[in-house]
């Protein structure tokens, strides 16, 4: 297990379009770092802006989750909802994140980067838990629009303003992050500036421009208005971490979780170390752990023990995640019966697959009808495409002699078995295997 500076962070790593539950650190050289090249800032800059895309989906997935339970239309647990992804679309921007890095990452940049997985993850749980932290579990906490039309409001609303205060924030540091880079940032102290040294222009310490401020002052002015004025501020936010505030108070203790949160996601998503407990609210009290992790409300680490899903997250105390699957398609492209010199007859076959990133297939069985014998298989291609969606396309070619058939008909089935690249350390999908089930009717070449 390697450091980042001599400690290790955890991040619910997210590898191609899938997020998987393991511990993942990754090596800064320390005093050997030096500004980056073109090449380098090029990939700090586009990852981490394709993993800020990352958690503003997940931002509307929680925003349509609330609604949806205010409204009762959902069919299942609203908490479990807020990671459900059903159409795909968290899942898709994390595409984009490892496309962005397959495309600009060659030279690896010796800090302020960990990988487009751990900046995906870190995007989108920072996401979950901001909005857990405004609300508390949304089972429990989403008022009924038709019995409080006022307090159903006054969430959804406060809601989205809290989003576009993390919103700002992350964009922020994006900018700052670009700024110290071109200026010859030469470690990831020099880029820990961005979030809490109030001396670094731009830095989210500083707000030279004054539009945190200015978006804490919009969400205090909703609060007041749809929430105080409506004497539903108490019932809205009785589950979250800002329970019994109102007005004012309230904005600022939910610029202090989210500021808490972003700190967080930096740390995991761009390898640095700021003290999040103190930049949260500017005491160190326990109220910021220094990364983000899945916890549950009694504050331990939450794993359900299966890495192959999308960024676990907490849901009612428990771990609830969208599981992943390779997503396997395949098709013939091609059959035909061959006769050589020696006039014997062979079938020659080609199947191409594709596979959802990162689970890369090799072929290694086909069972096929009697009077058959297999020659070879194999594997002869597996190239990456980042679009219009993250995936492998791979090439199988099989070569058939003719024993006793007089045909190509029947059943066949091809076996595969997965790798994964990058690697997943703890998904048991990535040793495992599928088979695609074909049949064949060829025309009979016996005289």
């Amino acid at each position: 297990m390697k450091t980042i500076d001599g400690r290790c962070t955890t991040a619910r790593m997210l590898v191609a379009a899938l997020a998987f539950g393991w511990v993942s650190c990754v090596a800064v050289h320390g005093a050997m770092a030096q500004a980056q090249s073109p090449e380098q800032q090029a990939c700090i800059n586009a990852v981490a802006g394709s993993a800020e895309k990352v958690g503003k989906q997940q931002a509307k997935e929680s925003s349509a989750c609330l609604k949806a339970a205010g409204k009762g239309t959902l069919a299942g647990a609203a908490q479990a909802c807020l990671t459900a992804d059903l159409a795909g679309k968290v899942r898709k921007q994390t595409s984009k994140v490892l496309a962005a890095e397959s495309a600009r990452c060659g030279s690896v940049p010796d800090f302020a980067y960990t990988s487009g997985a751990a900046a995906s993850a870190g995007a989108q749980t920072g996401r979950l838990l901001s909005f857990g932290d405004v609300l508390g579990d949304l089972d429990a906490s989403a008022l009924a629009c038709a019995a409080s039309p006022a307090g159903c409001a006054c969430q959804t609303t406060v809601a989205k303003s809290a989003e576009k205060l993390a919103s700002t924030r992350s964009k922020l540091f994006l900018q700052c992050t670009k700024n110290a880079l071109r200026n010859g940032a030469s470690s990831a102290a020099d880029i820990a500036k961005c979030v809490d040294d109030a001396g670094t222009a731009d830095s989210l310490a500083a707000d030279s421009k004054g539009k945190i401020a200015a978006t804490v002052s919009k969400l205090a002015s909703t609060i007041a208005g749809k929430c105080d004025a409506q004497e539903v501020t108490t019932a809205a936010f009785a589950n979250g971490r800002c329970s019994s505030l109102t007005g004012s108070a309230l904005a600022t203790c939910i610029d202090e979780r989210i500021a808490c949160r972003t700190c967080q996601t930096i740390n995991d998503g761009d390898g640095v170390d700021v003290d999040c407990d103190l930049f949260d609210d500017g005491a160190p009290n326990g109220s910021c752990d220094a990364s983000l992790g899945c916890q549950n409300p009694s504050n331990t680490e939450c794993t359900d023990g299966d890495a192959c899903t999308v960024n676990d997250a907490c849901g009612g105390g428990s771990c609830v995640g969208t599981p992943l699957a390779p997503d396997l398609r395949a098709a013939i492209t091609v059959e035909k019966i061959v006769l050589d010199a020696q006039d014997t007859t062979h079938l020659q076959l080609e199947l191409v697959t594709l596979t959802a990133s990162p689970f890369a297939p090799t072929a290694n069985t086909l069972s096929h009808p009697d009077g058959w014998v297999l020659e070879a298989l194999s594997t002869t291609e597996c190239s990456f495409e980042a679009s219009p969606r993250a995936q492998y396309r791979c090439r199988h070619q099989a070569s058939l002699l003719a024993t006793t058939a007089c045909d190509g008909d029947g059943l066949y089935q091809l076996g595969l078995t997965y790798s994964c690249s990058p690697d997943v350390s703890g998904c048991s999908l990535c040793s495992g295997g599928e088979t695609v089930d074909f049949e064949l009717d060829t025309s009979p070449f016996c005289g």
